[in-house]
């Protein structure tokens, strides 16, 4: 019996102390942070009252492994798709072993976690302002910015010699710029098929990007509870054009799901997007863009952006 009970006590101290450890380390600041979970999937905060203990267990017990948006450092969606090496590694499918190979491997070679977050960007930012700069030292330091003062960090993209700075018009007349949107409960924006901006809850801006005349845009809405409204503008990083958008700019796509259509799909609707009556603007700047809506809780809207779309900028 002596050596039976010898080895079952040797397998419990090994096998115990990773057990407690690893929720700790896949909860970790570097790949978790419960309010912006909560914030991005409002339905675990609505059912667990907004509670961050039962929220952080669900993200360790489900939401990894849903490969639900989990930190502004870090999606393990993003992180997948940009790294297949990840998938080739921890296995198709498999977000908990994408959340581990992040931590252990992806933060020491500086590897991009998010859409909005390059971590090698950012550490390059801090120089000369911290000593001994490590990739992680570097996340925790944006993440130990307020909220308001955070932005989009990521590696600015080399400039051919001759080609226009970031205010001049490209011949296809693609402007720089961000969109502003204000939802409840959720909102998924898509430019010609590829996501640009996940928001929920109020105003938050998108990250900085090209719209041009041609461009599809859709958005996935989705509400839970009353009330349910939708309003955009984009406003050009010179802050010398806008683009504002009406119910009709609009339509309804007849599949929630759709990422992207084409014209002909486009055409085949003959339904606007439902105004809403409001006076409210949180936007910082005058606008025409009109609160709206499609048929149901769950829907998606579809428009191609025209030249005669883009107006000048107008304060408040």
């Amino acid at each position: 019996m002596k050596p039976l009970l010898s080895l079952l006590l040797l397998l419990l101290a090994l096998a115990g102390p990773g057990s407690a450890q690893e929720p700790a380390a896949l909860s970790s600041v570097l790949a978790f942070d419960v309010q912006y979970y909560m914030q991005q999937n409002p339905d675990i905060a609505r059912f667990y009252g907004g509670n961050a203990a039962a929220a952080q267990n669900h993200w360790i017990t489900q939401g990894m492994r849903e490969g639900r948006e989990s930190s502004p450092v870090f999606s393990v969606k993003f992180y997948v798709a940009k790294y297949p090496d990840v998938e080739a590694a921890v296995g198709k499918g498999n977000y908990k072993g994408a959340v581990e190979h992040w931590l252990k491997t992806g933060i020491p070679e500086g590897r991009q976690g998010s859409e909005t977050f390059d971590v090698k960007a950012y550490a390059e930012s801090l120089k000369g302002q911290m000593q001994d700069i490590t990739y992680e030292k570097a996340i925790k330091h944006y993440l130990s910015l307020p909220v308001a003062k955070r932005k989009a960090f990521l590696k600015a993209p080399v400039v051919a010699a001759g080609a226009p700075g970031p205010t001049e018009a490209r011949k296809d007349g693609a402007v720089k710029g961000k969109f502003y949107i204000d939802v409840d409960d959720l909102g998924v924006l898509f430019i010609n098929g590829i996501k640009v901006h996940r928001t929920a809850n109020g105003m938050t801006q998108s990250p900085e990007t090209e719209l041009k005349p041609g461009d599809r845009i859709v958005v996935h809405l989705t509400n839970a509870t009353a009330p349910r409204y939708f309003k955009m503008l984009f406003v050009a990083s010179d802050k010398q054009q806008m683009v504002n958008f009406s119910n009709t700019t609009f339509r309804i796509l007849p599949d929630p799901e759709e990422n992207d259509f084409n014209a002909a799909q486009l055409a085949t609707s003959a339904r606007y997007a439902r105004p809403i009556k409001s006076t409210r603007n949180p936007f910082p700047y005058k606008n025409q863009s009109e609160y709206m809506w499609g048929e149901t809780d769950v829907c998606a809207l579809g428009a191609v952006v025209t030249k005669e779309m883009f107006v000048p900028l107008k304060l408040q």
